[in-house]
Formats: structure tokens, sequence, C-alpha cells
């Protein structure tokens, strides 16, 4: 019995020094509308909600001015396959001069299984507030649709 258990204890110890290997690259593609005063210099925060897990709160610091008016920000994270996509919540610090944010559409796609799915957001975010957002469409990728979308991925890591 004791045996057992210091098999399971090593088996935790294992994960938690390799957890990102055991993660999925996730692909986080934002649009901000093209409205006045839509843009944000505030630090934008994200939190998704599968089927199968929840993500901890993460920055998202694409490279460049992010966020801006009218404008496509993307960011490869590597999260833990959360299953399928439930729920987003958007969030930023409030900094920066006119804080108020306005994002259009949130895409989320994991890298490894193709899936992606759609947030229609439109509604204005700001200082400290979380809100969440229900997927209003989901898209699977064909395998050969994946491939290139993991190498505009590999890319853009490159890039950040």
């Amino acid at each position: 019995m004791r045996l057992l258990a210091n098999i399971a204890a090593l088996a935790l110890v294992a994960l938690f020094i390799t957890g990102p290997a055991f993660a999925d690259s996730y692909r986080i593609t934002v649009y901000t509308a093209d409205t006045k005063k839509a843009g944000t210099d505030a630090t934008v925060k994200i939190r998704l909600k599968g089927t199968r897990h929840l993500s901890r709160v993460m920055i998202l610091d694409p490279p460049g001015n992010s966020f801006e008016r009218a404008q496509w920000d993307t960011q490869i994270l590597a999260i833990r396959d959360l299953g399928q996509l439930t729920e987003t919540v958007l969030s930023h610090d409030g900094g920066g001069k006119g804080s108020g944010w306005l994002p259009q559409t949130v895409y989320v796609t994991n890298l490894t299984t193709g899936d992606r799915a759609d947030f229609g957001v439109s509604r204005w975010i700001y200082s400290r507030v979380y809100t969440d957002f229900g997927v209003s469409s989901r898209h699977k990728y064909k395998k050969s649709e994946l491939e290139r979308e993991r190498k505009k991925a590999a890319a853009a890591m490159k890039r950040q």
C-alpha cells in the first residue's frame, strides 16, 4: 500500500514539473470593433471554460500595439485540453487613458484538435469587470486546414 502511495506521489510531481508538455496550443484571435474609442491600452485578460476544465486567468499580450480600433490581435497560449469550449470571460485592469474596450469577436482554436469556437462579443468592457460570453458558432478544421493553421501559429510564435 505504501508503494502505491509513493508511486502516486511521484506521478503527481512529474505532472507538476512537466505540466506544459501535456498542454494543447490554443490560438486566441480578437477583433476590436471599428467604433470610435473602441481600443484600449489596458492589460487584457481572458479565461476559457470548456466541458473538461476551466483555464486560469491569462493575460493577452500580442506583440505590437494591441487591441486598437479595427484591429485583429492573435496570441498562442499553452493550455491543458479544456474539452469543447463553452464560454470565455474577458476583462482588463483599467490601465491607460480611456480604458473602455469594445471587442467584437473572439476566435479560439485548439491547434491540437482543430476545434474552433467563435464568441460574438460586441459589448463594452470597462475596468475590472468580468464579462462572460457563450459560444456563437463552432468549426472543425479538416486535417489539411489544421496543418496550415499549425504552420501559421508556429510562424506567429516565432515573431512573439
